[in-house]
């Protein structure tokens, strides 16, 4: 199962569904994103990482990463406070003087059905590559190349690592050169054991 080895949380806040200007990746280089809603920041956190772990990807330690970065995500508190209600709360319905207390609860609890108002979280990604799939390999190598920065920690070096010797035996096989063909591939092997979590 593919796992996110990099992505970007966008704490999006409060946003009329008429009014969303919608989320994606360009300019971002990140390939992957999606927007979960909510009542308050935690169940719009759940349910972006839901919609994620729907198409098949693992995001428990994705989850973890969040938690540990982002406390008041499962701070009550924080959360009332950021909440739909308590903003509707303080920027509802005006009450006018000569309202009835019967009339403007009526109105109010009206205006509050009928707002389509929204906690958004947005998480751009990028999941552990197939890196044996040539174009998964060469958008990879791609990403490294833009930016020089990434994958350089830990495992997710080691996937650098293995991309670029992948790549190097496909272009020495191409060329008829099977000697370093092999040595290549063989480093490839020794890199794919030590890959733990990153594995595809």
């Amino acid at each position: 199962m593919p796992k996110v080895i990099r992505y970007e949380l966008v704490n999006i806040g409060i946003e009329h569904s008429q009014y969303f200007q919608g989320f994606g990746v360009s300019h971002t280089g990140y390939r992957e994103c999606a927007v979960g809603i909510g009542e308050d920041p935690r169940e719009a956190l759940d349910d972006v990482l839901e919609q994620i772990a729907s198409v098949g990807w693992d995001v428990e330690a994705l989850e973890r990463d969040i938690v540990r970065c982002f406390p008041n995500f499962h701070n009550g508190e924080a959360c009332e406070r950021a909440s739909v209600s308590t903003y509707l709360a303080e920027n509802g319905e005006a009450r006018h003087d000569d309202d009835d207390d019967d009339d403007y609860q009526a109105a109010r609890e009206s205006w509050l059905d009928d707002c389509e108002i929204y906690y958004h979280i947005g998480i751009r990604f990028c999941t552990t590559p197939n890196l044996d799939d040539d174009n998964e390999r060469q958008d990879f190598l791609q990403d490294v190349r833009t930016d020089e920065t990434l994958y350089t920690d830990g495992e997710l070096s080691l996937l650098r690592e293995y991309a670029i010797e992948k790549s190097y035996a496909a272009k020495c096989r191409l060329a008829g050169e099977i000697v370093p063909a092999l040595e290549s591939e063989h480093k490839c092997e020794r890199i794919y054991a030590r890959l733990g979590d990153c594995k595809w």
